[in-house]
């Protein structure tokens, strides 16, 4: 599911997922969250992509002037799932005012998007890199240069020695 909130918020998380957390610039959020809807009769209205949970009026409204696409205020606790992307639009700069319906001077909005992966995936990773550098390791001792390089990044990573 693909939802676009206004703010991100651990209680939307399921106990032991892993979180991915990157910034999208504003066009790209505008290409991925609205399409136009090609029903007969709406040419050229453009749809929302995602289920909106703005929990604010303002924020909803000057969201919509930025995306191009009406979005409606929706009040709803979440809990996301393995697979689910969050699309963030944080407001910048304060509090909007109220009845605002354009992005006030000084202000401005960061998107970011929050993807939930099953809970052990990044462990499942973290195993594979051990093993790769253990092997690279390896070839790095039969060419004569020392472990150094694995023992660094095994350190930094916190995977174990080589064996």
């Amino acid at each position: 599911m693909r939802y676009l909130a206004n703010a991100f918020s651990l209680q939307m998380v399921p106990d032991g997922a892993d979180v991915e957390i990157r910034t999208i610039r504003t066009e790209d959020a505008r290409d991925i969250l609205n399409i136009e809807n090609l029903d007969r009769g709406c040419e050229g209205l453009r749809i929302l992509t995602a289920r909106s949970v703005i929990g604010h009026a303002d924020t909803a409204a000057v969201v919509s002037d930025i995306l191009g696409i009406t979005i409606k205020m929706n009040r709803e606790n979440i809990k996301m799932e393995a697979g689910d992307e969050l699309f963030v639009a944080q407001v910048q700069g304060g509090r909007l005012p109220e009845g605002a319906q354009a992005l006030p001077e000084g202000f401005s909005i960061k998107f970011m998007v929050v993807g939930i992966r099953a809970a052990g995936s990044a462990k499942v990773n973290r195993e594979l890199v051990g093993q790769l550098l253990r092997h690279i390791a390896g070839e790095l001792d039969e060419e004569g240069r020392g472990p150094s390089e694995y023992q660094e990044t095994a350190k930094i990573l916190g995977l174990p020695g080589p064996k």
